[in-house]
C-alpha cells in the first residue's frame, strides 16, 4: 500500500493511498481531506441551493467552515479576508456572475481551486470557463461528483504548491551556482571522451583570455604545451578508464597572448552522470607558484654548487719538524702559506707575535753591539 501527504495553503492537508478494490482487486486511490478543516468559499444566492451543497460535501466526508456570498463586494471582502482554500460558485447571479468572480479569483489568489455548482451551464459556458482558469463544473443535480471533484482539486492545487515550492528551489539553486561559478576565480571546462570542449565557465577569459565562442568545439589538447602533451593524454586515458576517479594535474596551457601559463587542473569522470555527461575540470593558474618554486630551485642550486668548491683540511698532514714544511699529495714540499692558499680560501696576512719581538728584538740589538765593538777595535 503505497500513501502520500500534501500540504496545502494555510496548513490544509490532503492525503491519498492505493487500495485494493473489493470487486477486481485492482489497486485505486483513496483520498483523506479531513486532517485540517477546509476553508470553503460559497458564491450562491440561494440559500436552499447552498445548504444543498453544504450536505453534499459532509455526506462525502469532507469538514469545512463555509462563508456564503452573492455580491462582487461581499465575494472580495472574503476572498482576502477569510482565505478560502477553495470556491465553489453559481454561474448565474442577480447583479454577479461565477464568471466575473473567476477572473478575481485567478487575478486575487491564482492558487485557489475555483469549481462551478450551477443548474445549467452550457457546453460552451463550460469551455470558456475552464478556458479562464475554471478547476472543474459539476451540476446541482449531480452533487454526487462534488466531493470527488473537491478532492481532485485540492489535490492538484497541492500539487501545484508544490511544484512551485521546488521550481523556486531550483532557481535559487541555479542562481547560486551560477553566482559562484561567475564569480570564482578558477575555471571549469567540461569536454566529451574526445577531448572536445563543450562548456566553460566565464572565469575562463580572466584565466587564459579565451571567450565562450573561441572555445567550445575545440579540442582541450590544442591549448597544451608541446611539453606535456604525453602526460596530459595519459591522464585522460585513466579518466576515461574509471568513472568518478579525480585526478590533479599540473601542465602549461597557452594563453591568447601567446605566452604560456601554469594551470593546476583537478579532473574527474562524470560522463556516466546524466546530468553531466562530461568529463569535468576545474583548474586554476599556478603560474606565479610555479616561477617561485623555479627561483627557490635555482638558489639551492646555486648554494650546493658553491658549497661543493669549499675546500676542507682534514686527517693528517705531514709536516717537517725543523723548517714546519708540508708535503703535499704528490710528495712535494711546500711552505704553509703555500700550501693552504692552494687547499683553501684563505689568504694572509703578515705580522710579529710579541714572542718574536722579544725575540728578534734581542737577538738585534745582541748583534749591533758586536758589530759596533769589532769596528771600534
Amino acid at each position: 500500500m503505497c500513501a502520500k501527504t500534501l500540504w496545502l495553503c494555510e496548513g490544509c492537508v490532503i492525503s491519498w493511498e492505493l487500495v485494493p478494490s473489493p470487486r477486481c482487486g485492482l489497486q485505486r486511490e483513496r483520498y483523506d481531506v479531513m486532517k485540517v478543516e477546509l476553508r470553503i468559499l460559497l458564491v450562491e444566492d440561494v440559500e436552499d441551493d447552498a445548504l444543498l451543497v453544504e450536505r453534499a460535501l459532509r455526506k462525502g466526508g469532507l469538514s469545512f467552515a463555509s462563508q456564503r456570498v452573492a455580491t462582487r463586494e461581499d465575494f472580495l471582502r472574503d476572498l482576502t479576508g477569510f482565505k478560502p482554500h477553495l470556491i465553489l460558485s453559481d454561474f448565474s447571479l442577480q447583479g454577479f456572475d461565477g464568471a466575473a468572480a473567476l477572473r478575481l479569483c485567478r487575478k486575487l489568489s491564482p492558487e485557489v481551486p475555483f469549481i462551478f455548482v450551477s443548474g445549467v451551464l452550457g457546453e460552451e459556458n463550460v469551455v470558456e470557463m475552464i478556458k479562464l482558469g475554471g478547476t472543474d463544473v459539476v451540476l446541482k443535480h449531480r452533487l454526487a461528483r462534488l466531493v470527488p471533484a473537491v478532492e481532485r482539486a485540492l489535490r492538484e492545487a497541492a500539487e501545484r504548491v508544490e511544484l512551485e515550492k521546488a521550481q523556486e528551489a531550483l532557481r535559487r539553486s541555479e542562481e547560486r551556482f551560477r553566482a559562484l561559478i561567475e564569480n570564482s576565480s578558477d575555471a571549469v571546462v567540461l569536454t566529451d571522451s574526445k577531448g572536445m570542449l563543450t562548456y566553460c565557465t566565464p572565469s575562463l577569459v580572466r584565466l587564459l583570455g579565451y571567450t565562450e565562442e573561441e572555445s567550445l568545439g575545440r579540442n582541450a589538447f590544442e591549448f597544451v604545451h608541446a611539453e606535456d602533451h604525453a602526460l596530459t593524454k595519459k591522464t585522460f586515458a585513466e579518466l576515461l578508464r574509471s568513472q568518478g576517479k579525480v585526478i590533479t594535474i599540473q601542465t602549461r596551457v597557452r594563453h591568447k597572448d601567446g605566452s604560456w601559463r601554469w594551470v593546476e587542473s583537478v579532473c574527474m569522470n562524470l560522463l556516466d552522470k546524466p546530468g553531466v555527461q562530461a568529463v569535468v575540470a576545474n583548474f586554476r593558474d599556478i603560474t606565479e607558484r610555479k616561477e617561485a618554486e623555479g627561483e627557490r630551485e635555482k638558489l639551492i642550486r646555486e648554494l650546493q654548487s658553491a658549497l661543493a668548491q669549499v675546500t676542507t683540511l682534514s686527517g693528517l698532514l705531514p709536516i717537517c719538524a725543523w723548517c714546519k714544511k708540508i708535503r703535499d699529495d704528490e710528495g712535494y714540499w711546500q711552505d704553509v702559506e703555500g700550501y693552504l692558499r692552494k687547499h683553501s680560501h684563505v689568504d694572509f696576512s703578515h705580522g710579529i707575535c710579541p714572542d718574536c719581538v722579544a725575540k728578534y728584538r734581542e737577538e738585534y740589538t745582541t748583534g749591533g753591539r758586536r758589530r759596533a765593538t769589532g769596528n771600534n777595535e
